[in-house]
Parts: structure tokens; sequence; C-alpha cells
């Protein structure tokens, strides 16, 4: 008998018995033939109620048969959800944004770190004090080291 029919057979779902056969509670009553396992009924009732394994606790159904199916096609709407917002363009792979954004910022980093040699040519020009001149080319490289440094220190949420 496979897994589904002997679940059917104990009242429980199919997970539950997976799980028995994973916590090795049906002992050699359970046969691997290929992807699926051969049950033998008899031999396995008698491993679950006769105690064979200390921690087979007969009050562990697991979730009914309903919440189960329930859960089923919860997962499988939420999967065919996901399938049709990416055919519809509104998900895209991981990577392909990351490299987009990558990109964008170092585009941006070039542009930042030219806005010192671009404004002061006109910075000399305006004003005759050569402290001020600096004070302010100072705090222009400052204001664009730190806009550099968020860009740098921004997570992804």
């Amino acid at each position: 008998m496979n897994a589904a029919n002997y679940a059917k057979h104990r009242q429980v779902t199919p997970s539950q018995v997976t799980a028995w056969i994973k916590k090795g509670l049906l002992g050699n009553a359970c046969q691997k033939v290929g992807a699926r396992y051969v049950i033998d009924p008899v031999a396995a009732d008698a491993a679950l109620e006769g105690g064979l394994h200390p921690s087979y606790d007969p009050g562990d159904t697991g979730p009914s048969f309903a919440e189960a199916r329930r859960q089923k096609e919860h997962h499988l709407a939420e999967l065919r959800r996901l399938e049709l917002e990416e055919k519809k363009g509104m998900l895209v792979p991981a990577a392909e944004v990351q490299g987009l954004l990558e990109k964008l910022i170092m585009q941006a980093r070039t542009r930042l770190l030219g806005i010192k040699a671009q404004v002061a040519p006109l910075v000399h020009e305006a004003i005759a004090d050569a402290a001020q001149r600096e004070r302010l080319l100072f705090t222009v490289e400052e204001i664009i080291e730190g806009t550099l440094k968020d860009l740098s220190d921004a997570k992804i949420q």
C-alpha cells in the first residue's frame, strides 16, 4: 500500500505518514521503492500501536485532511498568482534589478564626483575671497561624500 492509502487507512494526512516514515516510526513496515514508499499496513499498525518507537504519539495526527487540503489549495493559488504576475511583467528577477541598480549608482557616483570640478571655476569668478571659496568648495565636497556614503550604506529591505 502506498503512503496516501495508508494515510486514509489511519485517517491522517499523507504528510503525517511521511513524517512518521522520516522519524522511523514505521520501522521495517515501510520500504522505499524508487521515489515512493510501500507500506505493509499490518506491520505498520503494529509498529505504531505497539509502541515500538518511544516518540510515537497516537494523538499527534497532524492537521486534518480538510485542513491539509485547504493549505495546499492556498499555496497553489499563491503560486499561480506569482506566476501570473511574473508573466505580466510585474515581477522581475532580483539579479536583473540588482544589476540595474548598480549601474545607476555608478553613473550617479561619477556625476556627483564631477560636481566640484564643474563648480570650482564658477566659484572662483563669483567669490573674490579665497577663504570663502575654499569653505564653499569644501562644503560642496562634504555634501557629495555624504551622499555617496548614504548610497553605499543603503540596504534593500
